[in-house]
C-alpha cells in the first residue's frame, strides 16, 4: 500500500511536466471562427426553408386558382394573379400570329394569335406547331441568344374563323426576350417570348393566355408549372450536414490540440 501510494505524486508530476491530457481545448481563434461559420450555415438553412415554404404556398394557390370556374372576359384585369382561368369569346386576327419558338421544345413553335372579343384583345397561346427544320440547331438556339433575321421560318397553321369561345389561363411571364431582330411582316417567327412587345404590336392586353385545348391542327401547349419547393428543402438539409461537419471537425480539433503539451 505504502508503494502504491508513493507512486501517484510520481504519475502526477509527469502528467504536469507535459504527458497526455484529455480534455477539449480548441482555443479562441478556432471557436470564433466555428461561430461564425455555424451562424452562416443556420442562418442559411434557415433561409432555403422559408424559400420553400413560399414556393409551396404559391403552388398551392396556383392549384387553387387552375381548379375555379373561369373568369368572364368583362372580369379581366392586367394585374390579376397568375393562372386565372379566364372565358373568353372574339374572333382571331389571324394575320398578326407569332410563332415563338418554345424554350422547353426547341423544335417546336409556340403559335400565338390576338383573339379580338368586346373587352380588349387578348395575346391567346393556342398550341404548339413543329418548326420548319432546315438543319441542325443553330449555336444562337442553343445558347439562348437572339437569332438573326432569316434563320426562322413560320410555318402554315390553321387559324379557327367566325366567333369562338375558348377557356385560357393567365401565364407568368418568364423573361422578355430581344426584340431587335424581329422581322417587320407578319406573322413574325420570333426566338422567345416578350408579351410587352407582342401587345404594343397588336393592341393587346400585356398578358399571356394559354388556351387549355389546342386550336385544330396544334399539340396542346402544357400547362405545368413546377415551383419546385423541394429543391430549397433539399439546399436547407445540406446547410444543415454542413454545420454538423463544422462541428464535427471543431471537436475533433480541439481534442488533438488538447493532447499537446503547453
Amino acid at each position: 500500500m505504502a508503494r502504491r501510494a508513493a507512486g501517484h505524486p510520481q504519475g502526477a508530476r509527469s502528467l504536469a511536466e507535459g504527458g497526455p491530457v484529455r480534455g477539449f481545448r480548441p482555443g479562441w481563434a478556432l471557436t470564433c471562427q466555428v461561430a461564425v461559420a455555424l451562424a452562416t450555415v443556420i442562418a442559411l438553412s434557415f433561409w432555403q426553408f422559408s424559400r420553400g415554404q413560399e414556393k409551396a404556398a404559391l403552388a398551392a394557390e396556383r392549384d387553387q386558382r387552375l381548379a375555379a370556374p373561369a373568369l368572364a372576359a368583362e372580369g379581366f384585369a392586367p394585374g390579376m394573379p397568375d393562372f386565372t382561368r379566364l372565358a373568353l369569346a372574339g374572333r382571331y386576327d389571324a394575320e398578326r400570329t407569332f410563332f415563338v419558338i418554345d424554350r422547353a421544345q426547341p423544335w417546336r413553335y409556340l403559335v400565338v394569335t390576338p383573339l379580338v372579343t368586346n373587352h380588349g384583345v387578348f395575346l391567346a397561346t393556342r398550341g404548339r406547331t413543329e418548326r420548319p427544320r432546315t438543319g441542325a440547331l443553330s449555336a444562337g438556339e442553343r445558347e439562348g441568344l437572339p437569332l438573326a433575321r432569316g434563320a426562322l421560318g413560320a410555318p402554315e397553321v390553321e387559324t379557327p374563323s367566325g366567333l369562338i369561345a375558348v377557356a385560357g389561363v393567365l401565364w407568368p411571364e418568364e423573361g422578355a426576350a430581344d426584340t431587335s431582330r424581329w422581322p417587320d411582316g407578319w406573322p413574325k417567327a420570333v426566338n422567345g417570348m416578350n408579351v410587352s412587345a407582342m401587345a404594343e404590336l397588336t393592341g393587346a392586353h400585356p398578358r399571356e393566355v394559354r388556351l387549355e385545348e389546342p386550336s385544330p391542327g396544334l399539340v396542346p401547349v402544357s400547362l405545368a408549372y413546377d415551383f419546385s419547393p423541394g429543391t430549397h428543402w433539399s439546399y436547407a438539409v445540406q446547410w444543415l450536414l454542413i454545420g454538423v461537419a463544422i462541428v464535427a471537425g471543431y471537436i475533433f480539433f480541439g481534442r488533438r490540440r488538447s493532447g499537446r503539451p503547453d
